[in-house]
């Protein structure tokens, strides 16, 4: 499509059941319908009317023009300005990530009809295609809250297992689901930090922090790794002690026995969209979780075949319970942080037990951003409420419980604090009997969606869907690439 695309835009057909986000600079709307959410602010006319699973939007005339994605002009999202200038009619496909982070599969058609003057519109969507359109962040730093979407801070899973030398501490970022980014990776004016509560408060007492340098001429960054304890373990400004260093690519290896690797891997997580879909649905409306026309033979794993960027952690027993006081119980969760222009830090994203999003803020953007911040002492008072809810609507539409919001209060304090517990130098194991870590290839979908449910809810696929294999050497997850070894 040449610059600008000619054509003329009248009605906007978004055939969807998952979320859409619009930001209309010059109207002031905010619509929330039962598939998808329209808001803006400014001083266009919107027609929006509802037809089954279809919302019409009837805007006025306008011309798109693409946003700097990354600095590069042409990619990303599109905006539409003030013009007379008609608009070719095209179709798109959105495709996005399934972490329930507001990132949906979505399909836009354009038919041709003449309109009044449109104020703008920004269309953030996913992909890597010419016809695709990409939800991306503008800004390295958080003055625009699209800036708190960059993907290289968007931490999709966090595992903790028994490792080769000691305990495994590893997440995953920057989801290749996204199509294509000119900057993939680590942001370097982010922070990636485990957190590790050593005393059962929710308040972390050592915390390791990764920071990552710009990517080279051949796409690797340098990393430095600091270990904080105490107060400064909680003090994101805090210098803590370099306890290694290293390239992406390679495998570092410290005399105090600790083992680094971050770079591109295989995804070792499975999703299956449909059930995703009903599930997000269900908890956010009350309901059951409604599989009608899904057939479990046809499942698939929307993940198969992507790849994430990996940071692992290997820390000795030693190191690790070195303040423990003898407690070998220990609680983690993962923390990605960006540098503010006023020289603070802005949490981004935090996450510990897995499936939180995807049940309770698939269409729930506020509460999703509000999980992300604050610390995990604090989730109970801030948003054991709405969790329990959210989780006694389900279990009432289910008649799985005489008392549905007893279940949903006592559901709402077993996942808040929002903390992955782990007894150091057991086997992991995420199930129904236990949360104890989480390993790569435990089924976290079905139970965390059964359990919030009360009844059975099952993707119909399991970990024979994944494509790249987690090792069991180090550093355990599905690599791409081969790897180097370094000594610090």
């Amino acid at each position: 499509m040449g610059w600008p695309p000619t054509g003329s835009l009248g009605r906007l057909s978004l055939q969807t059941q998952n979320l859409v986000s619009w930001l209309v600079p010059g109207t002031a709307f905010s619509c929330q319908l039962p598939h998808v959410r329209v808001c803006g602010s400014g001083g266009a006319r919107f027609r929006i009317t509802q037809k089954r699973s279809s919302i019409f939007a009837t805007p006025q005339r306008c011309c798109l023009r693409p946003l700097a994605h990354y600095g590069e002009p042409g990619r990303g999202a599109w905006t539409a300005l003030p013009r007379k200038s008609p608009i070719r009619t095209d179709r798109v496909n959105k495709i996005a990530s399934i972490r329930g982070k507001q990132h949906h599969t979505t399909q836009c058609h354009h038919d041709v009809e003449s309109a009044d003057e449109l104020g703008g519109i920004l269309l953030c969507g996913l992909g890597g295609r010419r016809n695709r359109w990409r939800k991306t962040a503008m800004s390295h730093h958080l003055d625009s809250p699209i800036a708190r979407q960059d993907i290289r801070l968007d931490i999709t899973d966090l595992y903790m297992f028994r490792g080769e030398t000691g305990t495994v501490f590893a997440i995953n970022l920057c989801h290749s689901i996204f199509g294509p980014i000119p900057v993939p990776g680590y942001h370097p004016e982010g922070m990636y930090e485990f957190k590790v509560d050593l005393n059962g408060d929710a308040i972390e007492e050592l915390t390791y922090r990764f920071t990552f340098g710009e990517r080279d001429k051949n796409g690797n960054q340098a990393y430095t790794v600091r270990r904080l304890t105490g107060a400064d373990a909680v003090d994101p400004a805090a210098a803590g002690t370099v306890v290694a260093q290293g390239t992406t690519g390679e495998t570092v290896s410290t005399p105090a026995g600790l083992r680094v690797w971050a770079g591109r891997a295989g995804d070792p997580f499975w999703i299956e969209p449909d059930v995703l879909h009903a599930v997000g649905h269900a908890f956010q409306d009350g309901t059951t979780v409604n599989l009608g026309g899904w057939e479990p033979s046809k499942a698939k794993n929307l993940f198969a075949g992507h790849t994430v960027y990996s940071i692992v952690l290997e820390v000795p027993e030693r190191e690790l319970l070195a303040d423990a006081g003898g407690q070998r119980k220990i609680g983690v969760w993962a923390l990605s942080t960006l540098a503010t222009d006023a020289g603070g830090w802005r949490s981004i994203n935090r996450v510990a037990l897995p499936m939180i999003h995807p049940l309770f803020t698939q269409y729930n953007e506020d509460l999703g951003n509000r999980l992300n911040a604050g610390r995990p002492a604090d989730d109970l008072a801030t948003h054991g409420a709405a969790v329990a809810k959210a989780i006694a609507g389900v279990v009432a539409a289910n008649g799985t419980a005489e008392d549905p919001q007893a279940y949903g209060e006592k559901f709402a304090r077993r996942i808040c604090p929002n903390i992955l517990p782990y007894e150091v130098g057991t086997p992991a194991s995420f199930g129904f009997v236990e949360w104890n870590g989480r390993s790569m290839t435990d089924n976290a979908p079905d139970v965390m969606f059964s359990l919030a449910a009360n009844t059975p809810v099952r993707l119909g696929i399991g970990k024979e869907s994944v494509t790249s294999k987690p090792s069991k050497t180090f550093p355990y997850v599905p690599a791409t690439g081969e790897s180097r070894t370094a000594l610090a």
